[in-house]
Order: C-alpha cells, then structure tokens, then sequence
C-alpha cells in the first residue's frame, strides 16, 4: 500500500508543480487551496439543492 500512496503523492506533485522547477512555490499552493475551496462551495450548494439545474448553477445568461 505504500508504494501506492507514494505514487498518488507523486501525481499530485505533479499537478500542482505547474511550472516544473520540483518544487510546489506559494503560489502554487494558493492555487490549490483557491481551487478546494471554490469545490468545496460547489458541492455545499448541490447537496443544500440551491442549483435545481444547470442553467440555475450558471446563470442566466439570457441565452434561450
């Protein structure tokens, strides 16, 4: 199992190296606590059932 977890922690240090220097810098952390964050906010409105629709999560864009 650990090489497994190892594995997972290496993709994610992948992905939040976005500019390939090996490191994660401040900023790239930033974004991934910017991006929980907004997730978190999305999947706490779904399950309240605020968005009843696609349309109702977007906006309406007055696009009919």
């Amino acid at each position: 199992k650990e090489k497994k977890d190892e594995k997972a922690m290496n993709h994610m240090m992948e992905d939040l190296d976005t500019n390939k220097d090996g490191e994660v810098s401040f900023d790239e952390y930033v974004g991934l606590i910017t991006e929980a964050k907004q997730s978190s906010r999305v999947s706490e409105t779904l399950s309240m059932g605020n968005a009843t629709s696609q349309k109702d999560w977007e906006g309406d864009k007055g696009e009919d």
